[in-house]
Parts: C-alpha cells; structure tokens; sequence
C-alpha cells in the first residue's frame, strides 16, 4: 500500500521549555529522527508545523512542509497533512516518539490495507487505542475540516467518530530494537521524560540552537 508520510511537528513545547524538536535522542534530533523513519515507508514525507515555526521547519530532499490553517492541537496538523498528501492513505506520526521502527508503522498499514471498509488503523496495547501513530484513508479529510469548523480539536473524540481498525499485540523487539511494546511509544513531552528516555539510549540536553 503506498502511503504519504506525515509527521506532527507544530507543538508549542510549552512542557519541555524549548523547541523539542530539537531534542537530540540517540544523537538525532528528534524530527529528524521522525523525518527518517517515515522516508523508510513513504515516498511522500510532509512536516505538518504551525504557521508562526517557518524558521525552524525542517528542510531535506524529498520534505514538504504544510502549514496548519486552524493552529489548535493535533487537529489542525493532521488536516493540513492530509490536504497535502498525495497518496490516498497517510501515516501520522508525532514528532515526540522517538523509538519508533519502521516494522512497526508498517504494521498500520497493512492492517488497514485489510480493511477496505475502515477510515483508518490505529494501536492498541492491553486493549486501550492509542491516539498516535495512526493510519488514516484521505477519505476522512471533508469530516475532519467540518470537525474543526466547530471548534472541536480533540484527537480522541475525533477517533471515536471513526471507524478504526486496531492492531494489537506484543511489539517488543520489532526492527531488531529489543525494547517491549510499551517502549516503543514513549512520549518526550517534558524536561523530565529525558531522563526515562535516557534509560533506553543517549538522550542530549542541547536545543540544537
């Protein structure tokens, strides 16, 4: 299944204190890092910032940079995402995981490339769905822009309007990480996520400023 790739990067980073964009885990930036992880399932990589970053959107061979309209929340960056992909599915992935592998964003879209009658796929551990990474249909795009229209930004409320399909399981050790499922979503939200992270590989404190 051909999918364009789009990654959330339009937070303010009000808890960590600085661009965590910036943030280095296992010597890379964290969008960078997110960048390549999608250039490894997608021919059509898309930054999705908020419209006062242009000086800090990410640049490279192959990056388009859609600009959120609306400036509230996930939302919006996954509206500006899906307006400019040019795939008819798209995988969404924060900026803030950086233990994601390729094998397993890959599993949304097979999962989904299973179920023609679903809007999307998204992560389920211990039976509870995970708002991000998720794989959607360009089908959702008209719902969502009415969504916003009426103000209403939250991402797991929009998911509960949809037709999921979740894919469940153990993912420990995918891609030859040898890290437990859990692991392998870990939010760097905050200054003292750092530290957990730190627990799984080298974590830099420099902004890259």
């Amino acid at each position: 299944m051909q999918a364009s790739g789009i990654v959330l990067a339009g937070g303010q980073s009000r808890r960590m204190g600085r661009d965590k964009r910036l943030v280095e885990v296992d010597g890379r930036p964290m969008l960078a890092a997110a960048i390549d992880l999608l250039g490894l399932v997608s021919d059509d990589v898309i930054a999705a910032c908020g419209r006062s970053q242009p000086s800090t959107a990410p640049a490279g061979p192959g990056v388009r940079i859609a600009f959120d309209a609306v400036g509230e929340g996930p939302l919006a960056g996954i509206e500006a995402g899906l307006a400019a992909a040019r795939h008819e599915v798209a995988l969404v992935v924060p900026v803030d995981m950086p233990y994601l592998t390729a094998p397993t964003v890959r599993r949304l879209l097979d999962a989904l490339a299973d179920a023609p009658d679903f809007d999307g796929a998204v992560f389920g551990l211990a039976g509870r769905g995970l708002p991000l990474p998720v794989a959607y249909r360009r089908s959702v795009l008209p719902a969502l822009r009415a969504r916003l229209a009426r103000g209403e930004f939250r991402l797991r409320d929009w998911h509960a309007t949809l037709r999921l399909t979740m894919v469940e399981g153990s993912l420990g050790g995918e891609g030859g990480e040898g890290r437990q499922g859990e692991d392998l979503f870990v939010n760097v939200n905050r200054a003292t996520d750092l530290l957990g992270a730190a627990g799984r590989g080298e974590v830099s404190t420099r902004d890259g400023a």
